[in-house]
């Protein structure tokens, strides 16, 4: 492993003070210590800031902003990337956490796949008190995660990390599609340049309070307007059954 690679992880935070402490500890505990945590608060009303700067005194690998107002997730993202400066750009959900290997498995597993852009991890789904409440069972082939993008069981996007020199400069921007669905038309773009895998262990914790759940009729709408775009904007095209799993499944 080229310990000389940086690893840049985004944390676009909004009023995340119940979890801010256990997401930095987990970041700045990685076996992995080429890192920079790009951090950009989002104009929060709670301690969140706060408690950003307070860890910023405690190690210099953390860089913070805060926006003057609120921007919003896809603008405090595209801030994120632009300040970046790693050979590899990771995400992270500022309620959630990470195992202290994570970082060191991903960069290990995009030095030994260079053909890979991204690549995600098994999660589980915690409670607010960090009890397992589910285990995923993703996908780790790229043909199986492209035809199941649209739907939640292809990869937890905040536990990607993307190889930033196997996809254009101009790819690693986000939309104005809001929350999960920003990620989504970001994987669609990515998969037009680059293949995707999952690693089969789980190395991320996603709270299941970031859980977005859907009636159908809610959910319907929705994913027709993805569904369209992402056939006349990124060209995707998966199997037939994967395309229409999710109306079965739901969200």
């Amino acid at each position: 492993m080229s310990t000389q690679a940086l690893v840049s992880i985004l944390l676009p935070v909004r009023n995340n003070e119940h979890h801010l402490v256990a997401c930095l500890e987990s970041l700045l505990s990685q076996t992995y210590t080429n890192i920079e945590i790009i951090a950009i608060d989002d104009y929060s009303r709670d301690n969140s800031y706060a408690i950003l700067t307070s860890y910023r005194k405690k190690d210099k690998r953390i860089k913070i902003y805060r926006n003057v107002k609120q921007y919003g997730l896809r603008l405090t993202l595209n801030r994120c990337v632009k300040r970046s400066r790693g050979e590899f750009i990771a995400f992270m959900n500022p309620d959630d956490y990470s195992s202290k290997s994570r970082i060191a498995r991903q960069v290990q597993f995009l030095l030994q796949n260079q053909k890979i852009a991204a690549v995600g991890t098994q999660c589980y789904i915690v409670n607010s008190y960090d009890k397992k409440l589910e285990a995923s069972r993703f996908p780790s082939e790229h043909e199986t995660i492209y035809n199941s993008l649209l739907h939640t069981d292809s990869m937890q996007p905040e536990s990607i990390m993307i190889n930033k020199y196997n996809v254009p400069k101009d790819l690693l921007q986000f939309t104005s599609d809001a929350y999960p669905y920003i990620y989504r038309r970001f994987l669609l773009n990515l998969v037009k340049y680059g293949e995707v895998a999952n690693i089969g262990t789980r190395l991320y914790f996603h709270r299941d309070s970031n859980i977005v759940k859907l009636s159908m009729r809610k959910y319907l709408p929705i994913f027709m307007k993805l569904l369209v775009k992402s056939h006349t904007l990124y060209d995707y095209r998966p199997t037939f059954s994967a395309l229409f799993m999710p109306l079965v499944k739901g969200i």
